[in-house]
């Protein structure tokens, strides 16, 4: 809180200092009348009129407001402002104390102005009320999320999608049974069976929705050996170049094109060598020696 009445000095701010108005020096001196009640600011009567700004310098010297009398307060018509009314800066004044020499006479004011700083504390924020609430169809996607493709067998029997599993793996055994893959045979003498294992993918549209389980029994060719189980491995995929000389046949014979998917494709070649492979677990027929 100031004294009402004491020396003020209102400062001009730098967004409204005319070009040739000196910087960083105070105006003319005026009373200090109290505070504005539309903003956070200070009111000091000034050469007659009453100007409103939050930037003042307030001197509390009671010498010095002596010297200032026979004012005439205007009406609320006459009042100059530096700031709008519905803006409303955090106040800041400061007050000017001046020491006394031994000799009770006062020194140099610029030499011995000590000026502190208050600060109005900030507002606190308010926070939101609003109560937080997850999609209505969170639920669904979670859902998606929660099927893992498992690694092994024992894994996929275990899961909550165990009858999918079951289902995906009787699909493939009856692909292989349908295109005569293999003949249980008893494994001789000195041979090792190629092993095999389950391999378990969901299958999902654009959107992430499940279409299908899907289980593929694959024989893990790493196990053999070159020269003994193979000679020369090769995939039995169309190359670029086959496939661009067909396009231009068919497009040089005006002829129709049609592309099929093949399910199970890889089971339609036909293999010359012999190869003797585990059994799908789950699916074994006879005793251990049959492969």
């Amino acid at each position: 809180m100031r004294i009402f009445g004491s020396i003020a000095y209102v400062h001009t701010p730098k967004e409204l200092r005319k070009k040739l108005d000196p910087k960083g020096k105070l105006g003319k001196p005026g009373i200090f009348l109290g505070y504005e009640s539309h903003a956070k600011a200070y009111r000091v009567l000034v050469d007659d009129k009453v100007k409103i700004s939050k930037d003042v310098v307030v001197d509390e010297n009671e010498e010095k407001v002596e010297q200032i009398s026979n004012v005439h307060v205007p009406a609320e018509d006459h009042m100059e402002q530096d700031i709008p009314p519905d803006v409303l800066p955090t106040a800041t004044s400061q007050t000017l104390h001046h020491r006394r020499n031994s000799d009770g006479s006062g020194g140099d004011e610029d030499g011995r102005r000590v000026r502190s700083r208050t600060e109005e504390e900030p507002t606190t924020q308010r926070r939101s009320g609003r109560v937080h609430q997850p999609p209505s169809e969170w639920w669904r996607a979670t859902g998606l999320l929660a099927v893992e493709e498992p690694d092994t067998i024992t894994e996929a029997m275990d899961s909550p999608q165990a009858e999918e599993w079951r289902l995906a793996m009787t699909e493939e055994m009856a692909s292989l049974m349908k295109n005569g893959t293999w003949k249980l045979v008893d494994c001789p003498l000195g041979v090792t069976p190629v092993p095999v294992k389950w391999v378990f993918k969901v299958k999902r549209d654009s959107s992430g929705n499940i279409e299908r389980f899907i289980s593929r029994l694959v024989a893990k060719g790493f196990k053999q050996r070159e020269g003994i189980d193979y000679n020369e491995v090769y995939a039995p995929v169309s190359i670029h170049t086959t496939l661009r000389a067909l396009l231009s046949l068919v497009a040089t014979e005006d002829l129709e094109l049609q592309q099929l998917d093949v399910k199970t494709a890889f089971l339609n070649g036909v293999l010359e060598e012999e190869i003797y492979m585990v059994q799908p677990p789950g699916f074994e027929e006879g005793g251990k020696n049959v492969v």
